[in-house]
């Protein structure tokens, strides 16, 4: 997994003067997405193709690095294969490589000028960098500093940097840092409030002991507080049709299997591993605590609930929309209550996401199959010779243009259908943040989704409309039959097989009231209660809370006894 972040712009904290000299200390910067900072410079990326030939010397029983390393430094290699330093009793982090006399000098500088703008204010080191002044870490309070120099920097002394706090779990900085420079800033609209921003700093800090995974010695404390974790999470999902838990439970069964072979760990060479894993499932949970607001008055609940919206208010159809779904069936309405559930507020739910779009994929191919089987029945029926004839004035009749529709709309329902299965498969198997990305790209301001809900409605829409073009011309060569028994046969197998049609179609329907007709006298009023939600305005209605489950009793005023 690639180590690189590009950062977009440079913050400096100079070294405590009367005057600013040109070298500087970049402000720091947290990982995003498993990427870390710039040290190309030092790590070698790119590796020879030439072949180079190689002598093992004889008796050589060990391959152990013959680097040396600087007194107090000792180096680990990442589970991922990332090779980093640290000095445990400074608690110092960085991917530099440190075993190169100028690396570590200018390490040091980047350090002490980091000293320096610590005590800038006053005379004294204030305690809680106690580990980084003196080298004696304070168990109960740890501190980390994490440096890495800037080789694309005219000056070897400008690095970045950042502080960990793991008793709160949040990373700081010695200056103001913009805020949207962190990693799931642009996740969310609106203001971010102190709660949530706790959470996004708790996401960055377990990111953190994912890049150094010897940083949190892993107690049995912590490891509880994963099974509970993962233990919610697994009765949410198998309990809660609207769990705004990300993960399907098979996922969470895995990870809870993971979390029951954790050991703790003591020393800081032992049991890499053991946290890594544990700071890639914690961070998962901390993005989902961000994403869903908790401990905010607006928390999101349910899957299927927005938080900017609201509540009660019926998502409003564009007249698009309205006007080309009965056309199309209806399909793109009932794709797009599908694509509001598992896309909600511009973030997707992967639980949802997946089963959606593997049910997607079966649907387009039992609908390619089915293009074929009319293709060839097309094909098939214009070889007749009774068809294939022109009228007296050399027009075709209507059995041959209907047939011909029914190829084009099937040719088309065979397209459509197989780029979207290609297309799918390809790019929608991805992570949540790259799969919300390609539906924001995919949706509209003035219509939001219902463009991506027609295309996916096409396919079935058209194979619709060519079985329906085949019908006409079949039956339409079948009327064309002079006797007429034969005619009344099929004309009265035909009315009563559209009543059937029909009449599966309007029980399968929404069950609902507002689109179900009691009575068929009632229909104009099923329709106008249908449509209300449409064309009106939106209406608020009151939020229930999580005590609306329960029952209770007001207690009015004049209910209460005196005292």
């Amino acid at each position: 997994m690639g180590r690189t972040l590009a950062v977009p712009k440079v913050y400096r904290i100079y070294a405590p003067s009367s005057q600013k000299n040109s070298e500087g200390m970049t402000a720091g910067r947290l990982c995003q997405s498993y990427c870390f900072y710039k040290i190309g410079a030092y790590i070698n990326f790119y590796r020879p193709r030439e072949s180079v030939q190689h002598l093992v010397s004889a008796q050589t029983w060990s391959f152990a690095s013959t680097d040396k390393l600087p007194n107090g430094w000792v180096t680990l290699l990442h589970p991922e294969g990332a090779r980093y330093f640290s000095h445990p009793d400074r608690r110092i982090f960085t991917d530099v490589n440190v075993c190169e006399p100028q690396n570590l000098a200018n390490v040091n500088q980047v350090v002490q000028r980091v000293l320096d703008n610590i005590c800038v204010a006053g005379n004294e080191i204030p305690s809680c960098y106690a580990a980084l002044s003196t080298g004696a870490p304070n168990p109960h309070f740890l501190v980390d500093l994490v440096i890495d120099l800037a080789p694309w920097d005219s000056h070897p002394t400008t690095g970045d940097y950042y502080f960990v706090n793991h008793a709160e779990r949040c990373p700081f900085w010695l200056e103001d840092l913009p805020a949207d420079d962190l990693d799931l800033w642009y996740s969310i609209e609106g203001p971010i409030q102190g709660e949530q921003l706790r959470h996004l700093m708790e996401y960055q800090y377990w990111q953190h002991c994912n890049m150094f995974p010897n940083a949190l010695p892993l107690t049995q404390r912590l490891i509880n507080e994963l099974q509970d974790s993962i233990v919610y999470a697994i009765a949410d999902v198998s309990t809660s049709l609207t769990s705004t838990v990300s993960r399907p439970v098979e996922d969470l069964k895995t990870w809870l299997s993971l979390v029951k072979h954790l050991e703790c760990t003591h020393d800081s060479d032992e049991g890499l591993g053991y946290g890594f894993t544990f700071a890639r499932l914690m961070d998962q949970f901390a993005k989902d605590r961000f994403d869903n607001f908790h401990g905010l008055p607006h928390a999101r609940l349910n899957q299927d609930q927005s938080v900017y919206d609201p509540p009660g208010v019926t998502p409003r159809r564009s007249y698009w929309i309205i006007c080309f779904s009965p056309i199309l069936f209806f399909a793109p309405e009932v794709y797009l209550q599908s694509l509001e559930k598992s896309y909600v507020d511009r973030t997707v739910l992967l639980r949802l996401w997946k089963p959606l779009i593997h049910k997607l994929n079966t649907e387009w191919m039992d609908f390619i199959l089915f293009t074929t089987v009319i293709l060839n029945a097309n094909v098939a029926f214009l070889s007749i010779t009774s068809v294939d004839t022109l009228t007296d004035n050399g027009r075709h009749p209507l059995v041959q243009i209907a047939s011909y529709l029914s190829i084009v709309t099937s040719i088309g329902s065979f397209s459509l259908g197989q780029l979207l299965v290609r297309q799918n498969r390809t790019k929608f198997h991805e992570s949540a943040s790259d799969i919300s990305a390609s539906v924001s790209r995919r949706s509209s301001k003035k219509y939001g989704l219902e463009l991506l809900a027609l295309i996916w409605a096409l396919p079935y829409s058209l194979l619709m409309w060519s079985m329906i073009f085949f019908f006409v011309a079949f039956a339409t060569e079948c009327l064309r039959v002079p006797d007429p028994v034969t005619r009344s046969i099929i004309g009265v197998a035909t009315a009563v097989l559209a009543v059937l049609v029909l009449w599966c179609i309007w029980d399968a329907w929404d069950m609902q009231d507002a689109h179900r007709p009691p009575t068929l006298f009632k229909w104009s009023r099923a329709i106008r209660d249908a449509l209300h939600p449409i064309f009106s305005s939106p209406v608020s209605t009151k939020k229930k809370s999580r005590l609306s489950k329960l029952f209770s009793i007001r207690v009015a005023e004049k209910d209460i006894p005196a005292a």
